[in-house]
């Protein structure tokens, strides 16, 4: 048995649909913002993990309980980009220094390439230019892991936090053109 199906077995017992916990997400994404507009990194990186936990619970649960919907997925995805838009709305306010660009600067152009790759793929597919939406360059739980490593890294060096944003920015937007060229190329 794997871990997914362990975790979903545990949490089906609370009967909470996964569409609830699809939901709670806002509530660790919020404080994360929060937490992130005030410079406590720490606290932003905890709750930005919470949020994450929430994440894989709601699947694992929608998978075990046989729940698992077209309306669900869309509800995840759309809940899972507003957690990386609030962790990175918040980085664009919080005090960082300048590495090369402003530290806000680095978040704008990471918030940039995450939806647009996310944007892109829907769109080419929508307008059948894709026929499915194969792997790419960068998935969610790149994304994720990289706005985690910013996080917690801004506890011990703000500076390499900054780096660190930067890198993520750069990856994403070249994932973003990445997807965009694919589609065309099609």
């Amino acid at each position: 048995m794997d871990i997914q199906t362990r975790v979903g077995m545990l949490f089906s017992r609370l009967r909470i649909p996964a569409n609830v916990w699809t939901l709670l997400i806002v509530l660790p994404a919020l404080a994360t913002f929060y937490f992130l507009f005030n410079n406590q990194f720490l606290y932003a990186g905890i709750s930005f993990l919470i949020a994450v936990l929430f994440d894989v619970v709601d699947g694992a649960v929608a998978e075990v309980t046989t729940k698992v919907t077209p309306k669900g997925a869309f509800l995840d995805e759309t809940v899972t980009m507003y957690l990386e838009a609030f962790a990175l709305l918040g980085l664009f306010s919080a005090q960082l220094p300048a590495v090369i660009l402003p530290a806000n600067a680095w978040a704008f152009l990471a918030l940039l390439g995450f939806l647009g790759m996310e944007y892109s793929s829907k769109a080419a597919k929508a307008r059948g230019l894709i026929e499915r939406d194969r792997a790419h360059l960068v998935v969610k739980p790149t994304r994720i892991g990289l706005v985690l490593a910013v996080l917690f890294s801004a506890v011990y060096s703000k500076e390499f936090a900054v780096a660190l944003l930067a890198v993520t920015a750069v990856i994403a937007l070249i994932a973003m053109l990445n997807r965009q060229v694919k589609a065309l190329a099609q």
